[in-house]
């Protein structure tokens, strides 16, 4: 009964790391695209100052 308890914690236990870490992994990724944008725009913005 208790090894069932125990097995029952650490299978939660895991899900819940193994989600947490899939959460920030989707947050970084999220925070890559959206400095890779704003980099993009303030080059676009650089070269249309340089342009005229």
């Amino acid at each position: 009964m208790v090894m069932i308890m125990v097995m029952i914690m650490v299978m939660i236990t895991v899900t819940v790391m193994f989600m947490v870490m899939f959460m920030v992994m989707f947050m970084v990724m999220f925070m890559v695209i959206i400095m890779v944008i704003v980099m993009a725009r303030v080059i676009v913005i650089y070269q249309i100052d340089i342009i005229e």
